[in-house]
Order: C-alpha cells, then structure tokens, then sequence
C-alpha cells in the first residue's frame, strides 16, 4: 500500500488513459470483445502481417530474421525490423495464434496509451521537482492523461508501432536535462539509443527536437554543455550502430531513393487552417490521406499554454525562445521545406506531419510549466487572449464548415467553445492564493472527458475490418497453401489469384512475389516492372504472369478461385488463362483449387555463357523472351506481336494510326466511347496484352469477350496480362471502354507466345539445375551438377551484395545477372558441387562490432573509475 500511495500519480497516469481506451475498444465491439477487429487502412494492409511474421520468425523461423523470400520474391528483413517489429511490446504476441493475433494487437495498443501516460507522468514529476514545487498546481494526471490520447496517438494507433516515440520522447527528454544541470548522460543515452533502435525514424525526429530543446533549455550555453551533449550523441550512434548501419544501407539501396531533390518553396495551405484542429474530434478517414496536423491535447492545456506566454513568473528571454520555438513548429506545419526537414527530405505518402507528437509535447511542456509558477494577479491579458483565440478558432471553423464537414461538425465547434470557457474557469481558479489541491480530481475529471470526447468522435469516423472476415479469409487461405507446401519437399515459389493483401505471403508463411512494404529495395520494384508486374513505391505484385515469367521466377504452384463455391472469402483478382489451359490440377480445398506448373525452372541453374545486364527494355514481353533465350542459349522469338493483324473498331473516339501510343478522345462526351479489338488466332497460343500504366482503372476499363478484366491495381509502368489461351478458330475480342474524355494507349499490344519454342526453351535451360535446395531464409543449400558446357551460375534470387555463396566451402563472387538476379560470373568446374548461399545485411557485422566495441570501452571505463575510487 505504501508503494501505491507514494506512486500513485504514475499508477494513475498509466491506468486512466488505458481504461478510457479500453472502454472503447469494448463499445465498438473489438476482437476479443466483438466481431469487430483494430484492423483498418494500414494495419489491416500491412501491419498485421509483419506481427504474424514476427510471431513465425521467434518462434520457428528465425532464419528470416535477415531475410525471407515472402518478401516478394525475396528481399532484406532487418530494415522491417528496425522500422516496424523492434518495440518490446511486440513480444505480447507471442502469446496469441495466428487468427486471434487482432486481440494481441489490441493488448498492446491499450498498453501504450498507458507507458506514454507513465512516462509522460515521470517526466512531469521531474519537472515539478525541478522547479522545486511539492504539490504543483497542474495536475501531473491530467496532464499525463492528455499527453497519452492526444490527437497524434488517437489518430495514428493504427500505426502501432509510432507510438513507441510517445512513449521514449518524455524520457529522452528527462535525460536530456539531466545532462544539461547534472552533466550526466546516462539517461540521454540510454533512451535516445533504444529509440534509434527500435524506429529510426521518428528518432531522427525527435534527434532534432533534442537540438531545439538543448539551445533553449541549456541557455546560456557553455562549451562545456555542448561537449556533454555531442559526446552523448556520439555514444548513441555507437550503441545503436548495430542497428542503423544496416538499416541505412538498406534506406539507400530502397526508400532513401524517393528523396525529393528539388524543393517548392511555398506553403502548403493557409496556416490560419490549422486552428480548425483546436477543436475535438478533428479526424477522419479524408484526413489520413491529406489531412492537417493532428495537434489537439484538450483546452486545459491550451488555455495553460497561452497563459505560459503572459507569465512574467518566467523569464522574458526564457518565453521569448519559447514562442520563436513555438513559431517554428507551426512554419513547419505549413511550410513546405520545413515539413520536408522534419521528414527526412520525403513526403509523407498519408499520414502526413508525422512530427506533430512533438509539438503536442511542446505545448504540454510549457503549459505545466506555466501552472507552477501561478499568475496570480495579472489574469486579465491571458483571459482576453484565450478567449480571442477560441473565438478565432470557432469563427474560421464555422466559415469553412461545408469544405471541413468530413471531420468538423456544428456540435464540435458548440462543445468546443463550452469546454474551452470551462477549462478557463479551471485556469483561474487554479492560480488563486487560496488554492485547494483537493480541486484536482475534478480537474483531472475534466481533462480524461475532454481527451475521451476526442477519441470518440475521432475514432468513430473510421471503419475497421470484422474478425470474422480476417479470420475466415486467413483460415481458408492458409488450408489452401498449406496443401500446396505439402506436395512440394524443395524450395518453389505459390502464386495466387486471389488476395486479402498484398503482404498474403508473409502473413501466411509461404515463397511467393508480392509485398507492401516501405523498406523494398529498388532493384525488386524495378524487376517487377521490367517483368510487366504491376509495381508503385513501397509495393509488388505477382499475378499477371506469363508462362516465361512462371518458369524463369520457380512459381511451382498457383492456388486459384473456386468460383462454383458458395459464399467463398475468396475474390478473384486476376484471370490466368494459360495457368487454366496448360498446368495440372493437384488438388482443391473448399474455397481453392491448385495447379502444378511442371514448367517452373529451379532457384538456380547453370548457363552457357554469363548472362549478361542489357540496357532496360520498355517492353516486359520482350525482356521475358531475351531472359529466357539467354538462359537456354537458343536465339528463336518467343513471342510474336499481333496487334495490327486485329481488326479494331472505334465507337464515339476519333481514330489514331498509332494504336499503340495513340490518344484517344470522346467525339461526345455525353455517350460511351469504346475501341475494340477483334482477333481470331490461327493457333492454341497463349495471348496476353501489355497495358501502360494510362490504361488503370481510374482512366479506363478492359473487358475480354465481354468479360471484365479483374486487375484492379495501380502500376507505373507497362503491366502484362492474361486474355486468353486454346483460342484457335474462335473470335478474341478485346474492348477498351474510355472513362474520361481522353485515353492515352500508352504501351499497348497483343501478342501471342510460341507455345513450342518456349517448351524448348525450357528443355534446355532446366538442365544442370540446382537440387535438394532447402531454404532458411537467410541460409540456402543445394546441389549442383556442372558441366563444361554450362559454367555459369544465374539464379532468380533478387540481387543484393549482402549474399555471399560458396562452392564446396570456398567463396566465389557474385555478380548482378540478366539486370537483376542473383549469380556469378566465375567459372565453374565441372563435377557435382555442394552450393551455399547465405545473406547478411551489409554491415550489420561492421555495426555490430562497433556497438560491442563500444559496450565493451563502457565497462572497462566504469571497472576503471571504481578501481579509482576504492583507491
């Protein structure tokens, strides 16, 4: 009782933001309370995938703790770790199975309400302390109450993993005094190395929030101050080496390549409309995409942080700093090259002025601070100005009300105002002389329903995935795969036609080409594209293949749609004719039906010559044809175009020469307006069309013989799809219906493949094929049988310099093949081989070594100055 009693203010602050989302989470009925699920945008898209392969990984998988080929067709993991799996929290899941992982989610996130409640409430103590005050007139509750469910954290739970810097940010700062007043580091240290580790970007964030708050704080600086804070960061980079050296190699060969190299200087928009998210409740699902800063921490606070500025309490430099402080914030909210710093030179893609956590904790900062030090006599100018700032707000909300409806309405302004008074009435009462501390569970009252009717009319506006539909989906789809990996005893690689998400493959545990991830390198975003795999930044998906690309790729296995099953969970998104007509049934589940492709070459394989890098082809048919011809060493066309031996028809669009570039325009725009394609094949070919990326479904939609084409996907470049196979003497009918006034065909063709050529092709290349392979993730084995005819090693691993191979336990180097693979140069000798292929993020070991290096200096350091001292 005694530890409660003298912690009960941290035991408070924790408890009561939890507790408020909690009780919401079990009105809305989430899993594992209801049907309902936290999974929504993102975290239904995306995250809750890598929490599935973060369970898989610890718990049987740990070879994909480096790398895993669910990450489209293989790619690097530790970039996913350091930015979306490092937080502690994350090791709650290892206690819930697979479908249920969704209440795992759920225990987390209320878990984090409640550490940045605690650790905003340690903070403030400090601060309390600091200003020697033993009963602060702010409530250190309340406080902490409205520091856990500002609107950043309210409107970015679904981002999970973002709230671990609302978490750290009070205790980095907390170290950050103390080595400005005490000279020591350890706290700073310590927590800006874990944040470093566990999300590097948001500690790049919060890295230069620690600069703004070391010049203001340590005023008047000294030589000694500095030196104590730039040895602090240089401790930092050396403990957290382990984890950015890698993590920024892998920002540079992938996301670091979107950095925006020339620069608007403009605002973004009006910064008076920023004012409108002073009001509660301001979010909704427009928002996410492009939205405003998400800045409100309820008017309790706002009023104290207007009053801190009237406060001659505290010194004049010291609160004008503040407000140049305060200034930058707001620029940086709508200033375009500031916004871009603050976001490490890339615009947010959604979710947009990530960094307003910080500025929220800003407000905080100076808004306790404020409070102890009352005002006492002088109230009158921050009542004038409090009031005429909620007038601004409430008139500039009311004015834009018909633009601002989808996430302000007429009661929010009206609540608003009502709250914002009664938080002034607070205010007052709290800086008289006679102030009664008793007062203070009101207050805190006061704050926990203002905070609560923020997350309510917030939350409420967005819409989540059901349990049941998660659940039902990835039952069903794991039955369907696991039947496939229980044919197959070698590694191979299973497409779908069929997907919740295009992270299906590393939520489900199996090799495939798809994934949504910001940490994709570039060179896989450009071999799907080169290969006519639709393809935007940040994500990949294998469904439109080719039998080459089947073949060249290992996909052994393709599970498709059962379309005759009755309220199947299942939806189709591609149509694979060729897979249809020429692979072999194997098997079926209730939902999927799954075929063999006895045409998929092996991971590896030897080649006559090197295959050698060639400039980028536009054309991903042609790409696929040169790859294959190199690999078999033979030099017949695998595909033959046939788009101008189609009759074409224009109905309502002017008529171009050059179909397939040609820009098509509506003669009335009032009527459908078509172009259709009219082809019938001499022969049981495969058809497919190459569509440019002018041809999505936004512009236009593309039916064959009079069927939809299901492809409902962004892409940037030349996509290519399946129209049709075993057509001869039967009408192919191709019509592309026109969504606008004007479409650009661009990249657009009909070509059919030599179904003979490419079984020879095949034939040829699948000898001296790599065999027995078994894969670990980072650690692949197999045999090789090499003769002197075919001395060259090309694989369809994606090329990345952290794998190194060995031959019967001696290196070989490794070179990037056919543009983009995975092989090697070298010649081998002839004779059967044990081969062995292993990743290591590059430098992780040079990291690694620095931040044990540097543990090790520590610990000599400490063993050294307690030797001195016992002496």
């Amino acid at each position: 009782m005694d530890f409660i009693k003298k912690h009960q203010n941290l035991i408070l602050s924790g408890c009561i933001p939890a507790c408020i989302m909690l009780a919401y989470f079990v009105y809305r009925g989430f899993a594992p309370f209801g049907t309902s699920s936290l999974l929504t945008v993102d975290m239904g898209q995306q995250y809750v995938a890598f929490y599935e392969y973060f369970r898989s990984t610890l718990i049987s998988h740990p070879g994909q703790f480096f790398y895993s080929f669910s990450n489209g067709l293989g790619g690097d993991m530790f970039g996913t770790w350091a930015y979306y799996l490092f937080s502690p929290t994350n090791l709650l899941l290892l206690f819930f199975k697979k479908e249920s992982i969704t209440s795992g989610i759920l225990v987390i996130t209320v878990l984090k309400y409640a550490l940045a409640g605690l650790t905003s409430a340690i903070y403030l103590q400090h601060l309390a302390q600091k200003n020697k005050i033993t009963t602060p007139r702010a409530s250190v509750v309340g406080f902490a109450t409205a520091y856990s469910l500002m609107a950043f954290s309210i409107a970015n739970q679904l981002n999970l993993f973002w709230l671990d810097a609302p978490i750290l940010l009070p205790l980095i700062i907390l170290g950050l005094d103390a080595l400005i007043d005490q000279n020591q580091i350890k706290i700073f240290v310590t927590t800006m190395s874990l944040m470093v580790i566990i999300n590097y970007y948001f500690a790049y964030m919060i890295g230069i929030f620690t600069l703004i708050y070391f010049l203001w704080r340590a005023s008047p600086l000294s030589w000694k101050k500095i030196f104590h804070y730039v040895q602090s960061w240089i401790y930092v980079l050396v403990f957290s080496a382990i984890a950015w050296m890698p993590t920024l190699w892998a920002l540079l060969h992938g996301k670091a390549q979107y950095t925006e190299n020339s620069i608007k200087w403009s605002f973004a928009y009006t910064p008076l409309k920023m004012l409108t998210k002073l009001m509660p409740g301001t979010f909704s699902f427009k928002q996410m995409s492009d939205g405003l800063p998400n800045i409100y921490v309820g008017m309790f606070v706002l009023m104290a942080f207007v009053a801190y500025f009237f406060n001659k309490n505290i010194g004049l430099k010291r609160r004008l700093g503040a407000l140049l402080i305060t200034a930058f914030f707001l620029l940086s909210f709508c200033f375009t090259p500031l916004n871009l710093f603050w976001h490490a030179m890339q615009f947010p893609w959604w979710y947009a002025y990530r960094f307003s956590f910080i500025f929220s904790f800003w407000v905080l900062i100076l808004a306790f601070e404020g409070l102890l030090h009352p005002i006492q006599e002088a109230l009158l100018k921050p009542i004038i100005a409090g009031l005429a700032l909620i007038s601004l707000v409430a008139y500039i909300s009311t004015k834009n009300l018909p633009k601002i409806s989808d996430f302000m309405t007429e009661n929010q302004i009206q609540f608003g105002v009502i709250i914002f008074i009664a938080a002034l009435v607070f205010w007052v009462g709290f800086q008289a002389k006679d102030f009664n501390p008793g007062l203070t569970p009101i207050l805190v009252c006061f704050m926990a329903l203002d905070l609560s009717v923020n997350a309510i009319w917030s939350l409420n506006r967005i819409s989540y995935v059901s349990q049941t539909e998660f659940a039902q989906y990835s039952s069903a789809a794991r039955n369907a795969i696991d039947q496939i990996k229980d044919q197959g005893h070698h590694f191979s690689r299973i497409g779908t036609n069929y997907s919740r998400t295009k992270n299906d493959p590393i939520q489900l545990g199996f090799n495939s080409g798809s994934s949504f991830n910001s940490n994709l390198e570039t060179n896989m975003l450009d071999m799907m594209s080169a290969l006519g795999q639709p393809t935007t930044s940040g994500n990949v998906t294998y469904m439109n293949g080719t039998l080459i690309s089947d073949a060249l790729l290992n996909f052994k296995y393709w599970s498709f749609v059962n379309n005759e099953t009755d309220h199947n969970p299942f939806s189709t998104k591609s149509v694979r004719h060729d897979v249809l007509k020429r692979y072999h049934q194997i098997g079926n589940t209730k939902y999927a039906d799954n075929y063999l492709n006895q045409y998929a070459l092996p991971l590896g394989l030897t080649t006559t010559h090197p295959v050698s890098n060639t400039k980028k082809i536009g054309n991903p048919l042609q790409y696929q044809s040169n790859l294959l011809k190199k690999i078999s060493n033979h030099s017949q066309n695998l595909f033959t175009d046939i788009t101008n031996q189609a009759q074409i028809y224009f109905s309502n669009v002017t008529s171009t020469p050059n179909i397939k570039n040609g820009l098509l325009t509506k003669q009335k725009l009032n009527k459908a307006a078509t172009v259709t394609f009219e082809y019938e094949p001499k022969n049981n070919n495969p058809i497919y069309i190459t569509a440019g990326s002018q041809l999505s479904h936004d512009n236009a939609d593309i039916f064959v013989n009079n069927q939809r084409i299901t492809e409902d996907l962004d892409y940037d470049q030349p996509i290519v799809l399946s129209i049709a196979d075993q057509m001869k003497g039967k009408k192919v009918r191709i019509q592309i219906v026109l969504k606008k006034q004007s479409l650009l065909l661009s990249d657009f063709s009909v070509a059919e493949l030599h179904y003979g050529t490419f079984k020879q092709d095949y034939q040829a290349a699948k000898t001296n094929s790599l065999t027995q392979v078994k894969n670990a993730g980072n650690v692949v084995t197999g045999n090789l049988n090499v003769n002197s005819d075919k001395p060259y090693l090309f694989t369809s691993i994606p090329y990345s310099s952290g794998w190194h191979i060995k031959i019967d336990g001696k290196t070989i180097p490794t070179s990037k093949v056919g543009n983009y693979f995975l092989g090697s140069n070298v010649k081998l000798t002839s004779g059967k081989h044990q081969i062995k292929f292993t990743y290591i993020p590059p430098f992780f070991m040079l990291g690694m070594s620095i931040t044990i290096i540097g543990f090790l200096m520590l610990v000599l350091l400490q063993q050294k100055k307690l030797f001195t001292h016992k002496k």
